[in-house]
């Protein structure tokens, strides 16, 4: 078993980073969706008009 942890390492170690930066995107784009933000946009510049795909007409 530690043989191949130890053959693995950077490929376990690289995965958990990939799993790690995929789990706080989700997080972030949860917490943004929860608190009415858009899930495609970053804030809707001088108000939506939805061309974003935003749910909202207001900034």
């Amino acid at each position: 078993m530690l043989s191949f942890l130890a053959a693995n390492l950077s490929t376990i170690v690289v995965g958990a980073a990939v799993f790690g930066l995929v789990g706080l995107s989700l997080r972030a784009t949860i917490r943004g969706l929860k608190s009415g933000k858009c899930a495609g946009c970053k804030g809707c510049p001088g108000g939506c008009s939805g061309q974003c795909g935003c749910h909202h007409t207001g900034p």
